[in-house]
């Protein structure tokens, strides 16, 4: 009987070790994504209240000069142009480090914008939110978004797909974030050889409990499945 209850001891202890290990883990990475978060944050208002506040000075003098020469008037043209791409940039630079209307709206509206931005002539973007009346909590939506532009930016750059698809649905016990393309696809079982580097959905998804499928194979196209179970979360 006391060898029994021996070796019940040790397990119990070493279950204590491996939690208290894993708990250690989840505040150091959370500590790290939290930092990043807010160096996001600083640069992007820099960029907003800095940069894109210079540029556009810089365009509204330009618009008081009345050149008369042809080519004078050409060149102030293409500063002009200029300019307005550059203030477009910094706007989406700014939107994509830390875009104000998740932190206003909510991640409805922030997966809906990001649509709008991305589905260009070159790739069709579909999005469709159910379930999503209530905010969740800021650190899920904070995860779930940076997940999203993740997942998003590996379509762009990788998959040369021509349409894709975010699905993220709000159930009883879980939240499932579904997000496919028409790419080129790959052998998951390669995925370290392929670019995509998912370490950092990982990391989120460790601090939520959440769950990441992959199906893909070569010229079959991506599905990327995250599961969170509400219930760990509370």
């Amino acid at each position: 009987m006391s060898i029994v209850h021996d070796i019940t001891e040790r397990k119990r202890m070493e279950d204590e070790r491996i939690n208290s290990k894993l708990t250690q883990q989840k505040a150091i990475l959370n500590a790290i994504l939290d930092t990043q978060e807010a160096e996001r944050k600083r640069i992007s208002e820099a960029l907003h209240n800095g940069l894109g506040q210079l540029l556009y000075a810089t365009k509204l003098q330009l618009g008081d000069m009345h050149p008369e020469k042809p080519l004078e008037k050409e060149l102030q043209t293409s500063i002009d142009n200029l300019l307005n791409e550059a203030i477009k940039e910094t706007r989406q630079l700014s939107f994509e480090l830390m875009p104000s209307i998740l932190r206003d709206f909510g991640l409805e509206a922030a997966i809906e914008e990001i649509c709008k931005r991305v589905s260009s002539s070159k790739i069709q973007l579909q999005c469709e939110v159910l379930g999503l009346k209530d905010r969740l909590d800021e650190i899920l939506e904070t995860a779930i978004f940076r997940i999203c532009q993740e997942l998003l930016n590996n379509i762009i750059k990788h998959s040369q797909a021509t349409e894709a698809s975010i699905q993220l649905l709000n159930q009883k016990t879980k939240i499932v974030l579904r997000v496919e393309d028409n790419g080129i696809g790959f052998d998951p079982e390669k995925l370290d050889r392929t670019g995509l580097g998912l370490s950092s959905i990982r990391n989120r998804l460790q601090l939520i409990d959440g769950t990441l499928d992959i199906e893909s194979e070569p010229g079959q196209g991506s599905l990327f499945t995250i599961k969170i179970n509400k219930n760990k979360l509370k």
